[in-house]
């Protein structure tokens, strides 16, 4: 079954009180979500996107190869995750992830 972005939302709140320090730091933010190239374990090395870390734990995989986009609104759009709440707290999460922000303090910006 599909996450939904509430679901979605919710494990991201839960990485950020568990790994509050962790930076996102992508070699390239234009290559789109780093959780597309792997790592093994839950906390690999290279967490990568907070949203594609809390897509893998809500499904076990990681975020398709052909969906390796920067926003969480193409996952919506190529139907891998329901809409149903909390769209624009998790763009304004990732914005903030992406800006160099700690997990704990991006997930304390409001949309």
């Amino acid at each position: 079954m599909k996450p939904t972005t509430s679901q979605l939302y919710a494990e991201c709140q839960k990485l950020a009180e568990e790994l509050p320090n962790f930076l996102y730091e992508p070699e390239d933010l234009a290559i789109g979500c780093s959780n597309t190239q792997g790592g093994d374990g839950r906390y690999p090395d290279n967490c990568g996107c907070i949203v594609g870390q809390a897509f893998k734990r809500l499904t076990g995989e990681l975020v398709p190869e052909q969906h390796d986009l920067a926003e969480v609104t193409s996952l919506i759009s190529y139907k891998v995750v329901q809409h149903d709440s909390c769209l624009e707290e998790i763009k304004s999460l990732q914005a903030k992830q992406d800006d160099g922000y700690t997990w704990a303090v991006a997930i304390k910006f409001k949309a």
